[in-house]
């Protein structure tokens, strides 16, 4: 949570995107459960004073299944699929990027 705040609350400043990658949540050992929205980091993020990220890129290594869904509900719209288990997703209010309708670059 430090690591986000120092850069971004302190200086009043809005990541334009935030990335949980393999978030280690269960027997990965984690701190916090960085997937979860009501925790520490997601509440650090949503409650920064410059504004919030409008992507989240989410995912990681594992059966294409997992991270399938976005982990925080404000991210509600896929824009692209970068691999079988990593995904990045917009905000709904987020301008000018379309969502990812699966049809891209396919002939």
């Amino acid at each position: 949570m430090a690591t986000f705040q120092a850069p971004y609350h302190g200086n009043r400043a809005a990541p334009v995107a935030v990335a949980i990658i393999q978030p280690g949540t269960g027997f990965g050992g984690s701190w916090t459960d960085f997937e979860d929205p009501d925790r520490i980091f997601a509440r650090s993020v949503r409650e920064n004073p410059a504004d919030v990220p409008d992507l989240l890129l989410f995912g990681g290594f594992g059966r294409p299944d997992f991270y399938r869904e976005p982990c925080w509900p404000d991210y509600g719209h896929q824009v692209a699929v970068l691999g079988p288990a990593l995904r990045l997703w917009c905000r709904s209010a987020a301008p000018g990027l379309a969502p990812y309708s699966g049809q891209e670059g396919m002939s």
